[in-house]
């Protein structure tokens, strides 16, 4: 199971406060409960099952998304706008101080040297399907930093060459694929705090 972490201190305080709601109010167990405890667990970054407690709460929850058909997912209205949100998609968030480069954008990385084939940028990738008719075919996504120029490149040979100019970006990152589209987006302060991919 891949996971993204974005932590903040802000929101690592919010978590705090949201684990003593929920493991510490009185109370019987109720829907609510299970959902405020998968909500937190799922928010946990060392993994939804690093801690004891959280086990038997993900475990349901595997088993409640494996149900055919799917059980609904829990809900933890004491946490708003904390919240868990199930979304398809093969492609991770851009790192921090990135983003995603326009679909048939070119890009070239500070330092790379002359020759260096341009990554093309996809978007971010969310609408993406990987089948294109015969087969499973996905690209990688691209994501770029602070732009600082241009660089012309010329690429190919007789008939299939091009040549243009290509922005030139202070970071460029790579994202792959991933081979499943189910994720869990836990957003908090308005704000994705991590992916769970399951």
């Amino acid at each position: 199971m891949k996971v993204l972490v974005r932590a903040k201190s802000r929101s690592a305080a919010a978590l705090c406060l949201l684990a003593f709601f929920c493991w510490m109010v009185p109370g019987t167990a109720s829907a609510s409960d299970y959902g405020c405890r998968v909500l937190l667990c799922l928010a946990n970054p060392a993994g939804p099952t690093a801690v004891a407690q959280c086990v038997p709460p993900i475990s349901q929850l595997w088993r409640d998304l494996a149900h055919v058909p799917p059980r609904p997912f829990p809900t933890c209205d004491e946490a708003r706008p904390a919240q868990a949100v199930q979304n398809t998609t093969y492609y991770d968030p851009c790192p921090d101080g990135t983003t995603a480069l326009d679909t048939d954008v070119l890009a070239l990385q500070q330092g790379m040297p002359d020759f260096s084939q341009p990554s093309v940028g996809i978007g971010s990738g969310d609408s993406l399907m990987p089948w294109n008719g015969d087969s499973f075919v996905l690209t990688s996504k691209v994501c770029v930093g602070r732009r600082v120029g241009q660089t012309w490149v010329m690429t190919g040979s007789g008939d299939n060459s091009w040549g243009g100019f290509v922005n030139v970006y202070d970071r460029v990152a790579i994202l792959d694929p991933a081979m499943s589209p189910r994720v869990i987006d836990v957003y908090l302060n308005g704000g994705l705090y991590r992916r769970v991919r399951w």
